[in-house]
């Protein structure tokens, strides 16, 4: 592992609140591809903050997609329906093409 870290992407930072949705990443070299992003993530419900959590997640997956990274995987618990918007933000992300991919009015 190259580097590993970890931020919130709720508004709640609180350790104590079910709420709070705090995201690990590592980086980790794969012999033949090179560094591989690695991001765990436990996000809300959409009515419970999903369209901000993943904005920043994916906003924070991005800046990271730099230099030698041949790949970023978004792991985890999404907690979206198949075929729902949260569904279709999260197939829809490509961390290569932006480093900010939102830039509507998503809070």
């Amino acid at each position: 592992m190259l580097k590993h870290t970890s931020k919130y992407v709720s508004t709640s930072h609180d350790p104590y609140s079910i709420h709070s949705r705090k995201v690990v990443m590592a980086q980790v070299h794969v012999p033949y591809m090179g560094f591989i992003n690695f991001f765990s993530a436990h996000l809300s419900w959409w009515d419970d903050g999903f369209p901000g959590q993943f904005k920043r997640l994916s906003n924070w997956a991005a800046d990271n997609q730099i230099g030698d990274v041949g790949g970023t995987l978004l792991c985890g618990d999404f907690n979206i329906a198949a075929g729902s918007e949260g569904y279709n933000l999260v197939i829809n992300f490509n961390p290569a093409e932006s480093a900010r991919p939102f830039r509507g009015a998503l809070s």
